[in-house]
Parts: C-alpha cells; structure tokens; sequence
C-alpha cells in the first residue's frame, strides 16, 4: 500500500480473526458524493492480456477464457462514478483474506445443455452487478488525505465476466490443503494488492471444468466490499430459483457506537484480542487445516440430552473451545437485526464477536444463554488481561442458500481459505451437502482423532 501510512496493530474480526498492519482511523468522516469520473481505462488490455499469460503458465490451469473478471471498461460518457467512505472499521477488513468458496456440481447431461448452464450463470451475474454495481469497485485511498479510503465504483456497470478454466486434478477427495493450494491464485486480493491498485477485480466467478460429468462454481469476494453475510446473500443470488435483489451498499457512519452498545465490553475484548494475536505471531508453531463432516445422530444426541432448546451451532462452539483448552473461546456474530440501524439488506463489514472464558462455554446451553440475552457471557465477568491460548468459531451454515443451475446438481460446498490464521484455533461451520454440516478446523493438534462427532 504506497499511500496509506502504517499505524497501529489493530485485530481483523470476522470470519476467521487475523492481525494486520493498518491506517489509524483519527479522521472525520468523508462526505459521500457522486463524482464524475472521467478517467479512461486505457491501460485495460495491456494488463488483461499480462495476467492472462501469468494464468496460461500455472501448470494445473489448462485453459483459460480471455475475459478476466476485470470491471468493464466504459467510455467516459457512459459512465457514472460513485464515491462511498467505508468505515473506519473497514479499514482491518481490506487487509484480511478474501471470503472464498468452492462448489461442486455433478450432470449426467449432454454437453450442449451445460454449455447452456455457462450462459446462464454469465446472465446471473451481469443481472447481479446491474443492480450491485459496487461489486465491480475499486478500493481506494480518500482524495481528501489523511487514512480514509473509499470505495469507487461505476453506477452503469453492466456487465462482469465469468472466467472459464479447466482443472482436470481438482476433487473433493482430495486434502483440503491441496485444493486450497490449487485455488490460491484465483482469490480475490487483499491489502496492499487492493489498495490503490488499477483494475483489482474485488469480486470473482470462475466456472472450473474438471470432466465431462463434473464442474465446480469458485466465487471469492475481497474482505474490503463485505462480511460473510454480504458475501452470501450475493452467492444465493446466482441460484436459477433465487431473486436478484439489490444490497445497500451505504456504510452506517457510526458503526463503532452501534456495535459498542450491543457488546458493552467489546472495546475490552478487541483489546485483548489484539494483545493475543501479537503474541501468538511469535510463535514458531503452525496449524494444519481439516475439513470433517458431522455426524448428524451425534447432533441429535447432543441436543436430547440439553435440557432446553439448543442449536447445532451452540453445540459445535461449546465442543471445539473445550476440545482445543481455550483460554478464551470467541463468536462471530452478525449485527444485522440485532443492533440500532442494521438491516438485513446492508452490505459492509457488521459482524463483531462475544468471547468467552471456560465456565461460559462448558455446556451448549451457556452458549444459547449468552446469544438470548444480548450476546453477553453468561457467567463470567472481567475478561483477563493476557490469555495463552484463543479459539474462534464462526458458522455459515445458516448463510448458505444452495445454487440451482440447469443441468446441474450440486454435490458439496466448502469454504476456501489460505491466510494464516494469528489465534491458536479456528473453525468455520458451514453447509457442507444439501443435507450434511461440514467444518473446516484450523487447529495445532489433531483434535478430531479420538472424536465420535465426525463421519469417517
């Protein structure tokens, strides 16, 4: 990042909790304008076709579409740009990896109605961005100085193209860490590779070709444009059965005042957090990531023997921060509909956590206690100063709308990650079939190994 000066360490909250070097965030808010951008793309071609060469070299890519999912170029008349402040909360976001998930599809059909299902999936998308156009933005730093950076996007965008490449060796039989690997370099960026940067496509869909009976949907969006929940309900809209429906992509302007009176000690927590993350970077210990389906009668087992109603989510969070011994076990959440002024149909960064310390986390009815009332620990009070050892869950699995493509069915859905995680232990919980929860574990000892919880 070449404008954007380096300040204080601060903590990324959202999906999986990572730390980063980002701008201080002691500046008034920017007025939100419509400006006219007149600035042609002139530079487009030159790097569509760099890159494009850069794909052709990656041995497992065997083909490729010429039209990267770069924004459109657009002639100066035709275009209509937009000028959005993002928060000053957002600003860890832009530095924290992109929220990437990987979807395979199995047919039976001929090969003239998949190439049909290709057609539709580019509509899907072009009729996404008409009425999402900021997804084909580019993060910026504020015109008027200081660390604020703004999200720049043309208002006409019509249009954003979905690559097309093959990957013959791509399987959900293979190690999570091996997939992860082969889709690296198709993540959306992060941090200085979006700050500033021309033509950085924020947002991608790529269409994977594996065989004749067997594809796979990769969408990635960068951290910068929004949170899990933003990042779902735009995948759920690629679904033929779905309606596309436009986000408010208009950021709360007192965001950090809104959070702090739905999390009174959040301040506290995010302090401590930080204080963790640092610590655990000097670590020379690496965690390994796995991916595990439930065992559904385990679930249903669990929840008979609560004596009030539990969730799946509050069972699995209760068993993986006592499973991993943590010090301090923490939540994500989303704030849409559960703080002043967020609602579902904002786009942006709302989610915050709830952390707790073992006594709060011993059962999974301690954890649906602390969530009824008002996402406060149910036992414990003052949270220590230093802790050892974090763990942090965060689910998807209510996010997640399966994708309906013609001539396609879909087979399993996983979440991609390959930035390096700054606490001890991590775990998404996602919606792995149409009928089975899955959960990828970033942890550093095998805590799965004796566990009765995970189909073989």
């Amino acid at each position: 990042m070449n404008s954007v000066p380096n300040a204080r360490l601060r903590i990324v909250v959202d999906d999986m909790l990572y730390i980063s070097k980002f701008p201080s965030t002691d500046h008034a808010d920017e007025i939100s304008s419509g400006v006219d951008f007149t600035r042609r793309r002139s530079c487009c071609r030159v790097i569509h076709a760099w890159l494009t060469s850069v794909h052709l070299c990656l041995g497992f890519v065997k083909s490729i579409n010429l039209s990267f999912p770069f924004p459109p170029c657009a002639t100066p008349s035709a275009m209509k740009s937009v000028v959005l402040p993002l928060m000053p909360t957002e600003l860890s976001n832009v530095h924290s990896p992109s929220i990437s998930t990987l979807t395979f599809f199995n047919t039976t059909a001929p090969v003239s109605d998949t190439n049909q299902s290709r057609t539709f999936l580019q509509s899907r998308v072009d009729a996404i961005v008409q009425v999402n156009p900021w997804l084909s933005g580019q993060i910026q730093t504020s015109a008027h100085g200081g660390s604020r950076l703004v999200l720049r996007y043309d208002a006409n965008t019509s249009s954003l193209p979905v690559e097309i490449i093959s990957m013959p060796a791509l399987s959900p039989s293979l190690e999570y860490e091996a997939v992860a690997g082969m889709l690296s370099s198709l993540e959306a960026p992060q941090g200085s590779d979006v700050v500033d940067v021309v033509h950085a496509a924020l947002f991608r869909v790529y269409w994977i070709t594996i065989s004749s009976s067997q594809s796979a949907l990769f969408v990635s969006m960068a951290h910068g444009l929004g949170d899990g929940y933003t990042y779902y309900r735009i995948y759920g809209m690629l679904s033929a059965d779905a309606r596309v429906e436009a986000l408010l992509p208009d950021r709360v302007d007192d965001f950090q005042r809104v959070r702090a009176a739905a999390i009174s000690d959040i301040d506290n927590v995010l302090s401590m957090l930080g204080r963790a993350a640092r610590q655990e970077s000097t670590k020379d210990e690496r965690s390994r990531r796995t991916l595990h389906t439930i065992d559904p009668a385990w679930i249903a087992n669990e929840k008979a023997k609560a004596s009030r109603m539990v969730s799946t989510n509050d069972i699995l969070t209760s068993w993986f921060f006592r499973q991993t011994k943590a010090d301090i076990g923490v939540m994500v959440v989303n704030l849409r509909g559960r703080a002043e002024g967020l609602e579902p149909h904002m786009a942006g960064n709302y989610q915050t956590v709830v952390a707790y310390q073992p006594e709060d986390f011993a059962t999974p009815g301690l954890i649906r206690e602390s969530v009824r009332h008002g996402m406060r620990r149910a036992c414990s009070k003052e949270l220590p100063h230093d802790v050892r050892t974090v763990s942090l869950t965060t689910s998807w699995a209510s996010l997640y709308k399966q994708v309906v493509l013609p001539a396609w069915k879909m087979a399993e859905h996983w979440p991609i990650t390959n930035g390096r995680s700054m606490f001890s232990n991590g775990a998404v919980i996602f919606q792995r079939t149409p009928d089975s929860i899955g959960v990828l574990m970033r942890t550093k000892h095998d805590v799965a190994k004796q566990s009765t919880l995970f189909l073989p």
